[in-house]
């Protein structure tokens, strides 16, 4: 007892128009270009010390607020003096 079955036919062809070919190649400059500058960014270490202040103006602020003293850049436990 066979039974037949249909096997779809994988000959589907999507046609490029002219917008979407411009659409995609403009897109993939962009994601070309930005992976280009955020390289740039990575090998120069632009922002790098910048987010380092931040990260000890954040220690401290959390410190302040918990009551607590920083001994040179460790949080030590105990009222703050001053």
């Amino acid at each position: 007892m066979a039974s037949a079955h249909a096997i779809p036919s994988l000959d589907e062809e999507f046609e490029f128009t002219a917008e979407s070919k411009r659409r995609l190649l403009i897109g993939i400059g962009a994601g070309v270009a930005l992976v280009a500058i955020g390289a740039y960014l990575l090998a120069s270490g632009a922002g790098s010390h910048e987010t380092h202040e931040v990260v000890h103006v954040l220690v401290r602020m959390r410190a302040m607020k918990q009551g607590t003293t920083l001994i040179s850049g460790r949080i030590a436990c105990g009222p703050m003096s001053g």
